[in-house]
């Protein structure tokens, strides 16, 4: 006596191919000029925009002031403090 044949059974469909991981993270700091703010301290800035490229002493009228500027790509952010805190700052393009 011959047996009905027997139906073959679907293959599953193979698991998906685990997703790549996230990009790292930019080294360095974390914020732009977004996030400066009147009154925030030099250490403050520091750890947003990291290691101004120049560094510039001056004076207005009687004020001791320091300029610090940062460049990212195209864009230049000036910083003006005076007795280490921000007072003025803007971002330009070159």
């Amino acid at each position: 006596m011959r047996r009905p044949p027997v139906a073959a059974r679907p293959t599953p469909a193979p698991e998906p191919a685990p997703l790549p991981p996230p990009p790292p993270e930019p080294a360095g700091p974390a914020g732009s000029a977004a996030d400066l703010h009147r009154g925030m301290s030099a250490q403050e800035v520091h750890e947003i925009m990291g290691k101004p490229t120049r560094r510039k002493p001056g004076v207005q009228g009687d004020l001791k002031t320091l300029s610090e500027w940062y460049e990212e790509g195209d864009r230049v952010t000036e910083v003006v403090y005076v007795g280490g805190v921000v007072v003025r700052f803007s971002t330009s393009s070159r």
